[in-house]
């Protein structure tokens, strides 16, 4: 079957759709024909500045804004790599990445800037791009007159990309606490963006909002827009009135989250009768959505939340709910086209419906390779198969049911505990707001799971009325043993909860 690389994707829409709104971002509008020349100045000024087919370029970035969107097409458009990076991660972690990829040149916001000088790589000027140029720097080009600069034409240059040539590298964590980053090529992109349109039932009139941060799968920030010609909408507001505002504004149609994220237009809108008017898919990923959540979004919104699951390796959604009929509750959803999954035991049988294993991956949106790293790549792909390290079970009818990750399953005097069925018990007790679950060493069972709790404001919840709950809800050896009371929980950009801390 035919596919596009992200350039022919851009190409289709400036001849089809040229002036049709492309990128909005506060009061700015892009269409796709000035998306399109955007594209093709920073691209020439790459070409000008020495960057060659494979040469990889660092994407620092801390803000959702065009320029980030247009800076990955225009690396892609000269045969670079873009290679996102987090900006929350210490100079230390950034050092590290540097040494694994090698950038040729770096397009970095005027307050990350100061961030270069930690490190060892030596850029020519031209070689550093500036954006949101407000303070002055000691090298590089601003963006800005790159972007205006007649000169270097509105035409994408023409190097014969092929889909099987790498896009961008999607950084992910590693079992050994290094970076790893998954090759990602134009193919890999095509395939699972067509995947979660089809699945998702998405139009040309949608208009996109995902709340991704910048360094986080930034391609999921524009993928489905421009696969369809559709728009996109940027925005780095959190807060649910402030972004209630932007979709309203923006005629937001489909969203994507995390959970918290619903949860919270949940309590802000609890007391109105506020409804969206155009938003229509509230799709959630990057962690599970509890059942308290989902219940309540619904029940306030008149539409649900729609669980998805996915990977930096998958380049996104892998499964997803069916946009007809009835959904089972707790479900991810099923085999998204053009993937498929299997769950397998540790002697990679697969497993019976209902039996919990480790699900394994495989299509052509899926990754094959680390950037060099043969280690984590033997691994964990094994015979076209990605291994995901995630627990689920599967039922009759296909629905998959995600119950941890590996290392998280615990055993209780050999009892096998995944810490989401508790978690997804204790957040439906009325006074708990937020609960996570960890495993910890015990003498006599092995492990024991421990449950750290964030109360409602005004809660005087003791750990005795917590185990008095669970005891009539779930196994006595279920229940957490240990229990500890917080203000809060910690999260990374996403707004993942980091287990790892706790």
């Amino acid at each position: 079957m035919t596919t596009m690389t992200l350039i022919e994707m851009l190409e289709k829409n400036v001849k089809v759709c040229p002036s049709k709104t492309a990128i909005v971002y506060e009061d700015e509008q892009i269409s796709h024909q000035g998306f399109h020349t955007a594209v093709a100045r920073l691209a020439g000024h790459f070409l000008k500045s020495g960057i060659e087919k494979g040469d990889r370029v660092a994407l620092m970035m801390d803000k959702k804004r065009p320029e980030l969107v247009i800076a990955f097409l225009a690396v892609a458009a000269c045969g670079g790599v873009a290679v996102p990076v987090d900006c929350n991660q210490t100079d230390g972690f950034i050092k590290q990445l540097f040494d694994i990829v090698s950038p040729s040149a770096v397009v970095v916001t005027d307050k990350m800037y100061h961030r270069l000088d930690k490190q060892d790589m030596v850029f020519e000027t031209d070689q550093i791009v500036v954006c949101n140029g407000i303070r002055s720097v000691k090298r590089g080009v601003k963006i800005e007159a790159i972007l205006e600069d007649e000169r270097l034409g509105c035409d994408l240059p023409d190097l014969g990309l092929k889909g099987s040539d790498t896009a961008y590298l999607n950084l992910t964590s590693g079992t050994t606490g290094f970076p790893k980053c998954a090759v990602t090529t134009h193919d890999n992109l095509y395939w699972n963006t067509r995947s979660a349109v089809e699945k998702l039932a998405l139009i040309p009139e949608d208009r996109h909002l995902c709340m991704f941060p910048p360094a986080t799968h930034p391609h999921e920030l524009f993928a489905r827009a421009l696969y369809l010609g559709g728009t996109m909408v940027l925005t780095d507001q959190i807060s649910p009135k402030s972004l209630t505002r932007v979709i309203e504004a923006n005629g937001v149609t489909a969203m994507m989250a995390i959970s918290p994220i619903y949860g919270n237009f949940v309590k802000c809108h609890k007391n109105s009768d506020f409804r969206f008017t155009r938003l229509k898919l509230a799709e959630s990923g990057g962690m599970h959505v509890d059942p308290i959540t989902a219940r309540q979004f619904k029940a306030r919104f008149g539409f649900p939340i729609v669980p998805v699951w996915g990977s930096t390796e998958t380049v996104g959604i892998a499964l997803g709910m069916p946009m007809e009929g009835a959904w089972p509750q707790g479900s991810c959803g099923t085999v998204n086209p053009y993937y498929d999954a299997k769950i397998v035991d540790k002697m990679d049988n697969e497993v019976k419906p209902g039996e919990i294993g480790e699900m394994k991956v495989k299509g052509p949106g899926v990754c094959s390779a680390y950037f060099r790293n043969k280690g984590e790549t033997c691994a964990n792909y094994r015979d076209g198969w990605y291994y995901t390290g995630d627990m689920f079970s599967r039922d009759e009818k296909g629905y998959f049911y995600f119950s941890g990750r590996c290392q998280g399953m615990m055993k209780v005097a050999g009892m096998k505990v995944f810490p989401i069925e508790i978690e997804d018990l204790l957040i439906q007790h009325p006074e708990i707001m937020e609960v996570a679950v960890t495993k910890t060493r015990d003498a006599v069972h092995g492990e024991i799971p421990k449950a750290i709790i964030v109360l409602e404001p005004g809660s005087d919840l003791t750990k005795q009325d917590v185990w008095a709950w669970c005891a009539k809800k779930i196994a006595a050896y279920k229940i957490p043993k240990l229990i500890e009371f917080r203000e809060g929980l910690p999260r990374n950009p996403v707004g993942k909860i980091l287990v790892n801390q706790l």
